[in-house]
């Protein structure tokens, strides 16, 4: 398949429509004041299994203590969203750590940028224990 200007210009577009989705005005990654303040019913502490952005930005993770248990999908919306995207590095450097989310509400886009959900699970704050 040929790579003509009009089909770049689209997977650019589509590019930073999924890192719009992935911004937040929270904090970020390693500095979670939220996390620590938050209600214990919304904090869950989690096994990261993943992430990945389409055209919305997600984290996949088991509830510690579940080592079988169901992998659960939220929207990221903590600001290392955009790094994990642009650096693919979320694998190396979080894939299988324990960490500290909080889990809250968020909108979900579909590819044309029009709101899905305005009450998809999110992840709100995050705060990844360190290496060992």
């Amino acid at each position: 398949m040929e790579n003509s200007p009009l089909k770049i210009l689209f997977f650019v577009a589509m590019a930073l429509l999924a890192v719009s989705a992935c911004v937040s005005s929270g904090p970020s990654t390693n500095k979670t004041p939220s996390s620590i303040t938050a209600p214990a019913e919304q904090r869950q502490r989690v096994m990261l299994t993943g992430f990945e952005c389409g055209d919305n930005c997600y984290v996949h993770y088991r509830p510690l203590g579940q080592p079988e248990g169901e992998v659960k999908t939220a929207l990221c919306t903590v600001g290392g969203c955009i790094s994990w995207m642009t650096e693919q590095s979320f694998a190396s450097k979080f894939e299988r750590r324990p960490a500290t989310i909080t889990l809250g509400t968020g909108k979900q886009y579909d590819s044309g940028g029009a709101v899905m959900s305005i009450d998809f699970p999110a992840i709100t704050s995050l705060k990844v224990d360190p290496a060992q």
